[in-house]
């Protein structure tokens, strides 16, 4: 659509635009609600009064003008979403795609939650309660029309674009603060029946105490972010006195411990009843929602104290998250753009490690999250137009500099507590919608001085690293002194925070660790747990394991294929989900020899993935079954053992276009006596053309009908992605499995 005017030089054409998601009827409504005409200068001058009135909430005194730039910028982002989605009647279209009226409260859409609910939520909070209420009253509507709570919702339309449910700690957090004008009972319905339906491994974490790699790829993440909702639901269910509710959640709430790894100390996905292997931490993979496992391996916010227990201790634990901010190891595996902003494998560019440097006040080294939040406010924050160091995430990056500049963090949206940090400026005055105000001074703030070496509550001397939200609400003045050197001494006279949670605790699922899925000869078994002195039992004929089966007391050996239930007990604690191991025995005399560099992302389980008689499927991206190749041309050899008739050979590829696996434009297969001077058989052609974006298995064959012993096969790389590819530069990857011979 477009208009032509007929103009005379230099004369201006002023229009007035107005949308609806609703109707037409409804933009002109809107329309017509603005009341300044044409009157550009007079709705320029009423936006920047508003914008004023709300960036004024917070005034902070500085006499660097870039310092204030970059703070209020960040202020501004905070407010920019989620976004009014309704018209000036009140009409609105839902998540159902049906027209509504919001009767009590105003509509909101634009909710990027696995982001914001960590701080920008927590902010509004503070900030905005009346906003904060109508976004609870959104995500109940939306409730009502999708049947669920919004997990990622634009317009009218669910994207599911992100992992977790975390639109729960969102109103579980606005309801301990004291914002309660909504039906709770329906919440809680909400909440539960939002993390109990069958999508994105809910049901199988439901089941079996975690996310399973062989079944949901991002298996990890989903499983820390699902215990974190579960949690947030058990919370809000005790605020209303839902009893049973939260003996159901704060059980679920550690299911963290299935996915805890007490060799490595690290978060890590479970497959075939143990660990996914191989394992490097620093591996951005698919068990991983955007990251690797130092991403997630502190994402234990509501579990803090249990986590650092069930490592052995505040020193290990204190000298693990310390390698998470010193390790000089880089990124591995593929290239994910969020991740920005590293210090170590600290990533400050996306959204999972944004609590992490205020983890050293649950240790004896606070002066570490001073030392990291002054270095992250003023490395990773500037005013220039790279000035955020990730992704704004609809405010979240900017939020936890807003937060953070307070001199204060919630590390635990859901809870009432915030973490003391540093204070960025020597005087910061928060206003709040009751009248009253939060000061917080810090006279002697400079460059060199950002440790704590005292803290004053209204006047009187302040003893703990933490304050609670109700020292705030009614007005408070915080006072800060600082010092350029740290204080342990001081330091560790406060009280530190506590996070455990100390009923209905589970013990983890066993650990069942064997060959991958398949061996030869014979396979060595080891069942342990992450809980220290528990009894585990299992068993061998598939049966469920239970006190009358196998006690495990070492290591034991299979000969043959079998499948290894375990169970883990110990007194006084909830008994753990069975743990499942299927391994399947390889009866051929095969040896294969693969002279290309396999993509550490995607092993298949190690060198014998493509002869092992278990095929990956469509969803590549579970189950450790396919193996990759990026960039480069495949080439393998098999050997049969003995020269024997083939009638025929074929290998398995995948192809995903739009995830860069993209079927070889040629693969030829050669054969050869025990002499090994081989000779081509036949050179076969890609089975689809590189723009078919469907995602498909083919078998690439060809027919022998000779004697031989070897056969080798060599497939071309696609190489470089085209132009007409989103990732257009970049290399394809070839995926391969299961190479089948028939005699």
């Amino acid at each position: 659509m477009y208009i032509q005017f007929a103009t005379n030089g230099q004369e201006e054409i002023l229009s007035q635009v107005a949308i609806s998601a609703v109707d037409e009827e409804g933009a002109l409504k809107n329309l017509n609600n603005e009341k300044d005409g044409f009157n550009f200068g007079l709705t320029l001058s009423k936006a920047q009064a508003e914008w004023n009135k709300t960036l004024a909430k917070i005034d902070v005194e500085s006499d660097k003008k870039d310092q204030l730039t970059t703070f209020y910028t960040a202020l501004y982002h905070s407010f920019l979403n989620p976004n009014l989605y309704m018209d000036v009647d009140g009409r609105y279209r839902g998540l159902d795609n049906k027209i509504h009226v919001a009767k009590d409260f105003e509509y909101y859409s634009v909710f990027s939650l696995w982001d914001t609910y960590r701080t920008e939520h927590p902010l509004l909070t503070l900030l905005d309660r009346k906003k904060t209420l109508d976004f609870v009253k959104t995500f109940l509507a939306m409730y009502e029309q999708a049947g669920q709570l919004p997990v990622w919702p634009l317009g009218n339309e669910e994207t599911f674009c992100m992992i977790g449910n975390h639109a729960i700690p969102v109103i579980t957090d606005a309801y301990a603060k004291g914002i309660r004008n909504f039906d709770t009972k329906q919440a809680l319905r909400a909440m539960m029946q939002s993390v109990n339906r069958k999508q994105f491994g809910l049901d199988t974490y439901a089941k079996l105490g975690a996310v399973m790699a062989d079944i949901e790829h991002e298996s990890a993440s989903k499983t820390v972010e699902y215990a974190y909702d579960d949690w947030s639901i058990a919370q809000f269910a005790k605020m209303i006195g839902a009893n049973e509710e939260y003996k159901t959640y704060i059980t679920r709430a550690q299911n963290w411990k299935n996915v805890y790894d007490p060799v490595t100390g690290h978060i890590r996905a479970r497959n075939n009843g143990g660990w996914w292997k191989p394992f490097n931490p620093t591996e951005v993979n698919n068990n991983y929602t955007e990251g690797n496992s130092w991403h997630y391996s502190f994402s234990t916010q509501q579990d803090i104290n249990g986590h650092m227990q069930l490592m052995g201790g505040e020193k290990k634990y204190e000298a693990k998250l310390n390698e998470l901010f010193t390790t000089d190891k880089g990124l591995t595996g593929r290239d994910q753009s969020d991740i920005t902003g590293l210090i170590g494998q600290y990533a400050h560019g996306n959204e999972p490690s944004h609590h992490m440097a205020y983890l050293f006040n649950f240790t004896s080294h606070p002066e570490k999250t001073q030392y990291y939040i002054n270095k992250i406010m003023n490395e990773q924050y500037h005013d220039q137009p790279d000035g955020l160091s990730g992704n704004e995430d609809c405010g979240q990056m900017s939020a936890w500099l807003v937060m953070s500049a307070m001199g204060i963090y919630p590390v635990s949206p859901g809870n009432n507590i915030y973490n003391f940090g540093t204070p960025w400026f020597r005087k910061m005055t928060i206003s709040l919608e009751n009248g009253k105000k939060i000061v917080v001074n810090a006279p002697n703030k400079n460059v060199p001085n950002y440790y704590l070496k005292g803290i004053a509550l209204n006047g009187k001397n302040y003893k703990k690293l933490f304050i609670d939200f109700a020292d705030l609400q009614n007005g408070a003045q915080i006072d800060f002194t600082l010092s350029a050197t740290p204080d342990l001494k001081y330091l560790n006279s406060l009280q530190r925070p506590v996070m455990q949670i100390t009923e209905n605790l589970i013990v983890p699922n066993p650990i069942i660790e064997g060959p991958q899925e398949t061996f030869k000869d014979k396979a060595i078994i080891n069942i342990s747990s992450a809980l220290p002195n528990t009894e585990l039992y299992y068993t061998l004929d598939g049966k469920e394991p239970n006190k009358n089966a196998i006690k495990y007391t070492g290591e034991f050996a299979i000969n043959d294929g079998a499948t290894v239930k375990a169970i883990a007990y110990k007194s006084g604690f909830k008994t753990s989900f069975i743990s499942t191991a299927t391994y399947k025995k390889i009866n051929n005399n095969y040896t294969l020899k693969i002279n290309t560099e396999i993509n550490k992302s995607f092993t298949g389980g190690g060198n014998d993935a493509l002869i092992d008689g278990v095929r990956g499927s469509l969803n590549w991206r579970v189950g450790n079954r396919w193996q990759g190749f990026w960039g480069i041309d495949f080439e393998a050899i098999l050997d049969l053992g003995k020269t024997q008739f083939v009638k025929s050979v074929s290998i398995g590829a995948l192809q995903d276009t739009q995830a860069w696996i993209v079927f070889a434009p040629q693969t030829s297969f050669y054969v050869a006596g025990d002499d090994m001077k081989f000779k081509l058989v036949a050179t076969v052609n890609a089975p689809a053309d590189a723009k078919d974006y469907t995602i498909q298995i083919k078998e690439l064959a060809t027919k022998i009908g000779v004697d031989c012993r070897y056969i080798k096969i060599a497939a071309k790389n696609y190489g470089e992605l085209p132009s007409w590819h989103e990732g257009a530069g970049g290399k394809a990857h070839t995926f391969f499995d299961e190479i089948t011979v028939e005699y």
